[in-house]
């Protein structure tokens, strides 16, 4: 694993077999993975052992709820930031009327 400077994001791709090697590395201090089935469980394993800061992004949709005392701009321009942000977008906007 390369070095790289402090507070630097390093993004790796790491196939199954490497997991537990990634995670252990002591330059390693969170974890990151969008998947789903034996990773995800391989990934929360290893991280929960080593007690890494860690983000499972697991597929699907989660709905984006606005209730009735909202400011309706600010929701809406906090959906689109965060829209842009991640990879998962809420598919379901819910807004009483």
């Amino acid at each position: 694993m390369s070095r790289t400077p402090s507070k630097v994001h390093d993004f790796r791709d790491a196939c199954s077999r490497q997991v537990d090697a990634v995670i252990e590395h002591p330059l390693v201090r969170a974890v990151t993975l969008t998947g789903s089935g034996p990773a995800d469980r391989a990934v929360a394993r290893k991280a929960g052992e080593m007690l890494k800061k860690t983000v499972l992004e697991l597929g699907g949709s989660d709905p984006y709820l606005v209730l009735e005392d909202a400011d309706l701009e600010l929701a809406r321009r906090d959906r689109e930031a965060n829209r842009r942000q991640i990879s998962s977008d809420n598919t379901v906007l819910l807004i009483p009327g």
